[in-house]
């Protein structure tokens, strides 16, 4: 099967104009548990495992100038779109709707302005998400049930580290879990890619929503958990409280009726 895709793409591609075609091949979504050599059981396709969602993806043509090299960026099937749109002369400021250009990528490496990656998935009604960073992954599922994994040392997610994290990857993992509730319900804030209603790349402006009884909502900080200064301006008019937690739940500052608070 190999070899007939390989001796009928060759053929198609000697018959098309190089320097004005791009060609973009991928895989589907990941590798069948029967034929799967390398993964462990039940880690292939319609698995959240890099089984079930690492899959290839060439791209070819004149618009290439890295022909023969292999990129490690977190690249998604999403970002096509906005690979080919800029490829035609559209200006996506980076992206567009969780889809980001890897235009930058073609012609010599850089760095995608992007940290982490999710996908989903329905498994007979059950949803379950991953999200990952380059060296870290957090599989969840919409019962609660977590799974964290050292991709980088641990391909084939055998090792799960949940219950016994270090300091540096509870961190990793609540960022990993924030971004993907962010991302299930609106547009993520930290992905180089103008999304939605933005108005500029990754614009996220607090608004605090308020209700018909008048009592303010609760709003979530981004980023979090975050160890820079986090400033935060609140109309005097409104009864407000601001509660800073550490990452291991303690409660380390509270705040009621300031204006400007900085933490």
């Amino acid at each position: 099967m190999i070899e007939a895709m390989d001796h009928e793409i060759g053929r198609l591609l000697s018959q098309v104009d190089n320097e004005n075609t791009i060609v973009i091949f991928i895989g589907d979504n990941g590798t069948p548990n029967n034929v799967s050599e390398y993964y462990p059981r039940g880690h292939g396709k319609a698995s959240m495992y890099e089984g079930g969602v690492r899959v290839p993806m060439v791209i070819a043509g004149g618009a290439v100038g890295r022909a023969g090299e292999v990129e490690d960026a977190l690249v998604q099937a999403a970002d096509i779109h906005a690979t080919i749109l800029e490829l035609m002369g559209f200006d996506l400021e980076g992206g567009i709707n969780n889809s980001l250009s890897l235009r930058a990528l073609l012609d010599q490496p850089t760095e995608l302005p992007r940290e982490m990656i999710y996908t989903d998935y329905d498994d007979d009604g059950l949803l379950v998400w991953a999200t990952r960073t380059s060296q870290y992954k957090l599989i969840e599922d919409e019962n609660g049930n977590q799974e964290f994994y050292d991709v980088q040392a641990d391909l084939q997610e055998q090792d799960n580290l949940m219950g016994d994290l270090t300091a540096e990857q509870q961190v990793v993992m609540l960022e990993l879990e924030a971004e993907a509730a962010v991302i299930r319900s609106g547009w993520s804030c930290r992905d180089g890619i103008r999304n939605g209603d933005e108005m500029a790349i990754d614009d996220c402006s607090i608004v605090l929503s308020i209700g018909e009884d008048r009592r303010p909502n609760q709003v979530r900080v981004w980023p979090n958990p975050s160890s820079g200064t986090i400033s935060i301006q609140i109309d005097d008019h409104l009864n407000h409280q601001v509660r800073l937690f550490s990452v291991d739940g303690r409660l380390v500052r509270e705040e009621h009726g300031v204006g400007l608070i900085q933490m």
